[in-house]
């Protein structure tokens, strides 16, 4: 389990850092504006996330907010193999997560520093 401030700050420092920067087929102001808002406000908007009751009654989220991303990860793993790429469509482009996202993600939400 890691607290919520530290999963919230690896998550928003990886779309900010890694995501929005490789949006392709999208509008780039957008993506921008995107970027700009998830890096002011990222903390607030993955709150309500995680106050869902779905998250919490699977275990995800216990009941002081701590969130257990070995669970999430050992998930994402399985869901994309070394040499696969899976395509997340949003509204301002697509961005393509590989195996290598997924550690990169794991260790900033672990408190891991930097993803450049």
């Amino acid at each position: 389990m890691v607290s919520f401030e530290k999963f919230s700050a690896g998550v928003t420092q990886y779309v900010a850092d890694e995501m929005i920067p490789h949006i392709v087929g999208g509008n780039p102001f957008l993506a921008g504006m995107a970027g700009y808002i998830v890096a002011e406000r990222g903390p607030a908007m993955l709150n309500p996330i995680l106050e869902s009751p779905m998250l919490k009654s699977a275990g995800i989220v216990d009941e002081k907010g701590n969130v257990d991303l070995d669970l999430l990860y050992a998930a994402a793993k399985k869901s994309i193999a070394d040499n696969q790429e899976c395509a997340l469509d949003l509204p301002f482009g697509r961005i393509k997560l590989k195996a290598a996202d997924i550690e990169k993600l794991n260790k900033l939400c672990r408190g891991g520093g930097e993803t450049k």
